[in-house]
Formats: structure tokens, sequence, C-alpha cells
């Protein structure tokens, strides 16, 4: 009866095994596509350095530390005082865009927050955020591209997926577009995830 009860346990085990195992082949499918060309990691350390110092200018975290799946965007033009951040958490029930906007006078003094707001994007909407990161190559294209002009506006986005890295690819990154770029897709996809938030608040 031992016996018996001991293969019982061990055909349990192997069946549970089995099905983790079918889960983790699952979530890997979702970056079957997803391919890295060489030189395309081409943002300088010093770079990235400043970006994080910007970020706690802003009084945000250095990188993304979410539970789940989460992108920050960051608009600034040379001309301008205003600088807006966008952030997009996936949750349960879909995702929250968190959008701030930010107003400073003398580049070293901190910027000040003038308005901060949370709006709540359904599955479906959330569905389309994962679909422009992902039709605009956001996790294999070029990570800085710059086309420097006086009076240009730049892209910043950067993007945390965590668990990727037990399928071999990225878990973070960071894209950078400055200055005037035409038939530039990640100038595109900024756009739009943008156009999302303006329908969301319009309501």
């Amino acid at each position: 009866m031992l016996l018996n009860l001991g293969k019982v346990v061990l055909l349990n085990l192997i069946i549970l095994m089995s099905l983790f195992s079918c889960e983790s082949v699952n979530d890997c499918n979702e970056y079957l596509n997803e391919t890295y060309v060489e030189g395309n990691s081409n943002l300088e350390d010093s770079i990235a350095i400043l970006v994080k110092q910007a970020f706690v200018k802003y009084g945000e975290v250095e990188e993304l530390e979410t539970k789940l799946e989460s992108y920050r965007l960051v608009y600034s033009h040379s001309l301008s005082k205003i600088s807006n951040i966008w952030t997009f958490e996936q949750n349960d029930k879909g995702c929250v865009l968190t959008f701030k906007e930010f107003e400073y006078n003398i580049e070293n003094e901190k910027p000040e927050l003038k308005e901060i707001l949370e709006i709540d994007l359904s599955e479906k909407e959330w569905k389309h955020v994962k679909y422009l990161i992902t039709n605009f190559n956001f996790w294999t294209t070029k990570q800085y591209i710059a086309n420097e002009v006086a009076d240009g506006g730049g892209y910043l986005i950067d993007g945390y997926r965590p668990g990727a890295g037990q399928c071999d690819k990225l878990e973070r990154k960071i894209v950078i577009r400055s200055g005037a770029l035409k038939g530039d897709e990640i100038s595109w996809m900024c756009s739009d995830l943008i156009s999302i938030y303006l329908h969301k608040s319009d309501k």
C-alpha cells in the first residue's frame, strides 16, 4: 500500500512539473519573433547615467520596478519649459496610465510638478499598448538616434518586463529619439501612445 501511495505522489509530481514546463514554454512563445541586431544596443553608459539622474530630478524612480510589465514615456522640447511623463503600468484589470506635467525655469533647478492624473485602462486598451510596443519594434530597435537641431523635441521611453530574462530576452530597455526624425517608427509609436492619453483624458 505504501508503495502504491509513493507511485501516486510521484505521478502527481510529474504532472505538476509538466504543467509548469508547459506554462514556461507558452510564456516564451511571446518572444519567438524577437531577434536582436548587433549594434542596436548603442546607448553609451554616460547617457544612461544622465537619464537616471534626470529621473531622480523629476522625483521618479531610476528604473521601473513593477510587479508586471510597464513603460515610461518622456517628452520635452528645447523651446518649452514643459516636460511630460506618461507611465503605463499593467495590472490585473488592464493598466494604470499616470500622466505628470513638469515646469522648470533654470536648468539646474528641480522641475515643479504642475499636474498629475491617473487613468484606468481596460484590458483591451492595455493590449493595444502592447501592440504598439511590438508593432513598432521597441525591444529590437536601435536605442539611440539623434538629429541635433536647435529647436527640436525628443522622446525617451524605458520599458520593463519581469520574467523575459528567463526566455533569454531583454527585461529592460531605454530608447531615445532626439530632434526632427522623419519616418522613425519609435517617434510614431510614442505619438500613438500619447494619443491614448489624450483620448482618455478628454472623456
